[in-house]
Parts: C-alpha cells; structure tokens; sequence
C-alpha cells in the first residue's frame, strides 16, 4: 500500500483523499482504493446512450470496409449485446455500408454471418479499385496515343505546306546530279563516287555508262541487272520526298539518290497513267539486300 500511495501522484492522491474522507488513504485496502477511483474515473457508460453511437454509425467515404469493421467491433464493446452481438455487428455492418453495390449483394445473401459479410465486401471493394485503376491506365494510354496521332498530323501538314514552296523553287541544272532542285556548288554528289564506275564528282543517274533501257530490254535477266538503293541518313528520322510532275500529274516521290530507275506502284499506274501503253520486260530490279522483284512492266 505505501508503494501504490507513493507513485499514483500528488494530484490523483489529493483527489483519493476526498473520496475516502473522513478516513485515511492508508486504512482502504488496495481493491477497495481500485473501486473508488474506477468509479469516478470510469463511471459505466449508459448502454442505451452506447447502442445509439453504434447504430448511427455509418462507413465513411474514405473508409475502407476493414477500417469499418474495426470502428464498429469498437462501438459494440460498451453495447452490452451479450449473446445478440454477432447478430448486432452483422446488422450494422450491412446497413451501413457506402457502397450501393456491395449494400445490394449483402441484402441477397442468405443465411449471411458477420464473417461472411465482412469477406464478400472486402473482395467486392478490391475488385471494384483494381477495375477502377485499369480504366485509368487504358485512359492514359488512349490519351497518349491521340496526342502522338495528332503530332503526326501535325508535321504532314506542315511538310504538305512546304512542298508547294519546294517545287516552285528551282535552280540552275545540276550537271552532277541532273536536277534543277539544287545548284552546281551545293550538290552534294560533286565531291562524291559514281556507285556505277566508281569516279568521282558525279552521281549514278548521270554515269555515261549507264545503258539505255531499252538497251537493257533486250538483254536477259540472268545477263544484266539494275540495282536499286536506299541511303538512309540515320541522323533524320523521316526521308525527304519531292513533288515530279509526270504526264500533267503531281507524284510525291521519295529521294533515292542510289537508285537506277524511278519506280512508282502499279496502283499508281492504273490509277494515273493507265492511258500510257505498258511494255512487257524481263528487268529485274536488285534490291540493296540483294533480293530481286520482278517488275509488270516499263513506259
């Protein structure tokens, strides 16, 4: 007893001293001095009072149903349900779930229990914020990919605006590369070798030894082939294209300044020029990687 009276404190000793008056501290036995300060410290809550803290408390809309059912298992201690307690928490836990939804599926379920309802609205609450998390990154990525579609839209446009300009400038003839788009002094193949006789300051296209095609018609596959090539500038991500005007129309073609011949597709062809008669020809063109295509024909 000198011990408990020694360290319970100078304030809960003053306030020990006025519930035991007119006796003295010392004279209550240590169970009797226990009675008096839990009775005034912690007098019994009112269990109509508690009920009704219970029964009004709903999940709130940052609530997790976990963090629910620890509130209300909480409330429920000073319920005094006794035996009704499991039927009591089951109860408030389904009446007073946020989610429509999940409030729904409880209301179908028979023979529900406490244990059962908290399971199914845990998984229909992890389930429903996977689905949500899911619709956000398809959201994000269909974002992504129409801005990226829009940018691309963007820079055609903007070539397509520059290649009017582009064709009605032009220059004096290049004798090194047989082209009017640039002059003599910044043609880039003056300083360069011819792919065909390996001199320098002239291009493939303009090489004297280039044959005739129909020269080369009247050879056979096996015996002579053109070849095709394609010099990619890895420092520029897009090729550089120019606008030829061939019989009246305007063809956006790509510069291939290793080529031997201009190739357009076939449906070009039906689609502009089916009017220009088409020989047949055996020329078979030799692509950079060595591979052949067979053309339908050569005007």
């Amino acid at each position: 007893m000198p011990c408990l009276l020694s360290v319970i404190g100078a304030k809960t000793y003053g306030l020990l001293r006025t519930l035991v008056a007119p006796d003295k501290p010392r004279d209550k036995t240590i169970d009797e001095i226990n009675d008096l300060l839990n009775t005034h410290l912690l007098p019994k809550p009112l269990t109509i009072a508690e009920r009704f803290r219970f029964y009004k408390r709903d999940q709130k809309p940052d609530e997790s149903v976990s963090e629910f059912v620890t509130m209300i298992e909480r409330l429920a201690e000073t319920c005094d349900f006794g035996d009704f307690l499991n039927i009591a928490l089951r109860d408030k836990f389904v009446c007073g779930m946020l989610l429509e939804n999940i409030h729904k599926r409880l209301l179908t379920e028979s023979n529900l229990t406490f244990q059962k309802a908290q399971a199914i609205a845990v998984s229909m609450e992890i389930a429903a914020r996977d689905s949500q998390e899911l619709a956000q990154a398809r959201t994000a990525a269909a974002s992504v990919h129409k801005m990226s579609s829009r940018g691309g839209r963007r820079r055609q446009s903007k070539m397509e605006q520059e290649e009017p300009r582009q064709e009605q400038k032009e220059f004096k003839e290049c004798f090194w590369y047989d082209s009017t788009r640039h002059t003599p002094d910044h043609c880039y193949f003056k300083d360069q070798e011819c792919f065909r006789c390996h001199k320098k300051e002239h291009a493939k296209v303009v090489c004297k030894r280039i044959k005739p095609m129909h020269a080369v018609e009247e050879q056979s596959a096996s015996d002579y082939e053109l070849e095709m090539h394609q010099i990619n500038n890895h420092s520029c991500s897009e090729a550089i294209y120019m606008i030829l005007l061939v019989e009246g129309v305007k063809l956006k073609m790509e510069l291939d300044t290793g080529a031997s011949v201009p190739v357009i597709g076939l449906q070009q062809y039906q689609q502009y020029f089916s009017h220009v008669p088409l020989k047949k020809t055996r020329l078979p063109l030799q692509m950079y990687n060595k591979s052949v295509s067979r053309t339908k024909g050569v005007t």
